[in-house]
């Protein structure tokens, strides 16, 4: 298999697990599939946008402000963490607020507008595609995979606890993220290139807190028997 096509298919495995995050926000919430759809809609749009405006500036600029993203990863990752106490809290008390606290981990957040952006610069150095073009394949991968996994997340029939779990769960994730990002960033520099994609480091993290999450929502299920 060439360079280019493990390039794509890991930026494409990369942007599927957002999109597999946000479809696990809207399943587990009470919100109508409507909703789902418009938030998937949402998506595409920004993605497009996203990939339109990596042909207008420079990479040095976005990176600049993708470097001051940090406060913002932590920020989320204590709000997803305060949201999801909330929202158990408040299905224990016989209230779902899911309606308002799903916005959290679904609408888009600067985690999710720096993987999109990650994404389509990826993808602008390794295949012959204008932004545009790139960000429609960027925004079609992520927008399917949210409506597949909220559809599969829907069929669980899980309460509006399991959302504040997954919440709790994937802000611990990000502070863990934001703790170890520092120290990275100093041995890494990003550079878009065609000969320094780190596949490994890149995506097989993302792998594994899809797997992880698979793997207590399973185990949950089968205790609920």
């Amino acid at each position: 298999m060439s360079l280019i096509s493990v390039a794509v298919i890991g930026v494409l495995t990369s942007i599927a697990v957002f999109g597999i995050k946000t479809g696990a926000g809207c399943g587990l919430s009470s919100i109508r599939k409507r909703d789902t759809l418009y938030v998937a809609a949402g998506y595409l749009v920004i993605s497009i946008f996203i990939g339109y405006l990596i042909t207008l500036f420079s990479i040095d600029l976005m990176e600049g402000l993708l470097n001051l993203g940090l406060a913002f990863h932590t920020m989320l990752a204590l709000a997803l963490i305060a949201a999801g106490v909330y929202t158990t809290r408040k299905w224990n008390s016989g209230c779902d607020v899911t309606k308002r606290t799903f916005a959290i981990l679904s609408l888009p957040c600067p985690v999710c507008l720096a993987a999109i952006f990650i994404a389509c610069s990826i993808l602008a150095s390794h295949i012959g595609l204008g932004g545009i073009a790139i960000g429609i394949i960027i925004g079609v991968t992520f927008s399917v995979f949210v409506i597949l996994s909220s559809l599969f997340f829907r069929r669980l029939g899980k309460t509006p606890a399991a959302l504040g779990d997954a919440m709790i769960f994937i802000g611990l994730f990000y502070i863990l993220g934001a703790l170890l990002m520092p120290a990275y960033m100093k041995t890494k520099q990003l550079e878009i290139t065609s000969g320094n994609f780190d596949l490994a480091g890149t995506v097989v993290p993302l792998i594994a807190l899809l797997f992880i999450i698979a793997i207590g929502f399973a185990i949950d299920r089968t205790e609920g028997r």
